[in-house]
Parts: C-alpha cells; structure tokens; sequence
C-alpha cells in the first residue's frame, strides 16, 4: 500500500491478551484494515468490525493501516489511516468488589493518608518482569473532592495482589461516587461505582 500525503497517525495503548473492542477507530464496514507486527513482520489482513475481535496474545509494537472506501469500491476523503498500537506485556485486573477501606467513607470527613487496599489479578507475558507502572485514584460525584496516590514501596508478582493507595480530601453526605482508576498517560483504566450512598 501505497504511502500518500493524506495519511493521519493514532497512537492506542492495549494491555497483553485485549482486543480493541474499547477504541473507537472509525471503521465502516467497507474498509479494509492491515495489523503489522513490527518486530515480527507479521500480518493480519481485514475489512471493516471484524477488527474488533482480534485480541493481542504478544507484547509489542504494532503498525494499524486501513484505507476507506465507498460502496463502489472508490476511495474518497481521508485515503488511508495509521495507528500505532503498543500492546503491555502484562494485564490488570483489579478486582473491586473485594477493597478493603481504613476508614469508611462518609460525607463531611476529611481524609488524610487513609488507606484503600485494591485486589488485582497480574498477567504477565512470558517471563517478563516489568515493572507495574504508578495508578492514581479519582473521584467522581457531586462535591467529591477525594484522590488516591499509590503507596510507595510496592513490588508485584504474576497472580493475585494487593494494591494500595494512599487517599486525601472528602466527600459529601447524601451522594453517590465513582472511583476511577487512571494509568500513567491519564486514562482511566477501570471505573468503580461504589454501591453505597455517602453518609
């Protein structure tokens, strides 16, 4: 495929073993699209959603190119797109229903330092012992003035653990919040509507 002046680049970042059901690429269903392994040279060719149910099983860099076209097979406007696609190599799953607070959250109350501790699952490709980059926490809610920062210190293996933070600032009675969890690049990696109103 040919390289032309019209050509726009994304960059997505996936955890190991994740599809790109959770990235909006624009797709109809007329376009066909080419996934590049670029160590490998590997290539996977498609058209249009089917893109979506590809999941990504080796870490690395990947090169995304599809090129648009009308029901008549012409081309027209933006001819071809890029993304660049790194997949981890490693997945969180953090496992919310079973954090643990230090102190419960309730509304007019100004946290300092309390702890919340976050089971999480760790997947790691291989034999691969990179390192777990730094989450922060979020929270979202009417009045909710409240952040966590991960505890210093920590180290990780493949299986199950515990992820602590560390959380600062206070909430309003009477309302409900969710805790986003947000990665390195500020992006939330999983949201958690915690099920109890703030007293």
């Amino acid at each position: 495929m040919r390289e032309n002046s019209n050509e726009q680049s994304d960059r997505i970042v996936i955890y190991l073993n994740e599809d790109l059901s959770g990235s909006s690429l624009g797709l109809d269903e007329g376009d066909s699209w080419v996934i590049m392994n670029d160590k490998t040279g590997q290539t996977l060719l498609g058209t249009g959603e089917s893109i979506y149910q590809n999941s990504f099983s080796a870490p690395g860099s990947y090169m995304i190119r599809f090129t648009h076209t009308d029901a008549c097979g012409h081309e027209h406007g933006q001819e071809s797109k890029i993304i660049k696609l790194t997949v981890l190599p490693y997945k969180i799953t953090f496992l919310f229903k079973e954090a643990t607070f230090s102190k419960p959250l309730e509304g007019n109350t100004f946290f300092n330092n309390e702890i919340v501790s976050v089971p999480f699952v760790l997947e790691r490709f291989s034999s691969s012992n990179t390192e777990i980059p730094d989450f922060s926490i979020l929270a979202a809610g009417i009045g909710a003035e409240m952040k966590g920062v991960s505890k210093p210190g920590q180290s990780f293996k493949a299986g199950r653990n515990n992820y602590e933070f560390t959380l600062t600032g206070s909430l309003k009675p009477d309302t409900y919040i969710r805790l986003d969890f947000i990665d390195q690049t500020n992006n939330i990696v999983q949201p958690f509507y915690y099920p109890l109103k703030i007293k």
